[in-house]
Formats: structure tokens, C-alpha cells, sequence
């Protein structure tokens, strides 16, 4: 999977769902962006409903539609690919991440490199194979 880039400060659900689109295709970084935008008609604070009912129209359906908490251990117990969203203490603010679970990593689709250490992982969905 590879990481795509936010283009705006609200378009984090866009991206996210073009790095799961993106693990699944041919296509280019921007191409699934652009598709997941089109898709979710949005870029602006994405909810999970809106997120659920894009990658399900691209052929990435969630397993469940419910969030649920990161269980014991942290996302490296995760066993696929998921949708994870974050809440920055720093900056009170919610954000949408991917766990790879290929390669063990949270892909951000923002720079957030000095606040890294100062997160909580809300929950995560499961993203179906």
C-alpha cells in the first residue's frame, strides 16, 4: 500500500480511502484519489457512513459498519488492513489513518511528524480482503 497525501487540512478521509483503494489497484496515488474523491463527493470532515458507503462502491466493502476499540496491544495486533481514526490531544482535533498491516505501519495522509507521540487511537474498522 502507499501512502497518499492530503491535498487540504479537511481531506484525510479522501485519502484514506484512496490508500485502501490504492492497495487494491493499478492505479496511480493520484487516480485512486481522484476516484475516492468522486466517489465520496467530499473532501470536507468525512464521516464513517460516508467512508463505508464509498469503499463499498469501490470494491473495498468494511467488514462492519461499527467502529470498534483497538483491542489489547495496539494496532500491531491488527490482522488486515484497517481504517483507524485518531484524535491529536495537542490540537483536539479527529483525523483518519490506515493501518498496513503488510508492512506493520500507520500510513498518515498528513505530515503530523511532531504531534506523532501525542495521539490516541480512537477505533478502527476492519477493511474485508
Amino acid at each position: 500500500m502507499k501512502r497518499v497525501q492530503q491535498t487540504g487540512d479537511e481531506d484525510c478521509g479522501v485519502a484514506a480511502v484512496a490508500m485502501l483503494l490504492d492497495g487494491r489497484s493499478r492505479m496511480t496515488r493520484k487516480e485512486a484519489y481522484q476516484k475516492a474523491f468522486e466517489v465520496l463527493e467530499t473532501k470536507k470532515r468525512t464521516r464513517i457512513l460516508q467512508l463505508a458507503s464509498a469503499l463499498e462502491r469501490l470494491g473495498r466493502p468494511l467488514r462492519s459498519g461499527k467502529m470498534a476499540p483497538v483491542p489489547e496491544g495496539g494496532l500491531p495486533t491488527l490482522q488486515r488492513d484497517e481504517l483507524v481514526k485518531l484524535k491529536f490531544v495537542r490540537e483536539n482535533s479527529l483525523h483518519w489513518m490506515v493501518w498496513d498491516h503488510g508492512r506493520q505501519q500507520l500510513l498518515d495522509p498528513e505530515e503530523h511528524e511532531s504531534h506523532f507521540s501525542e495521539f490516541h487511537v480512537l477505533n478502527q474498522i476492519e477493511v474485508a480482503e
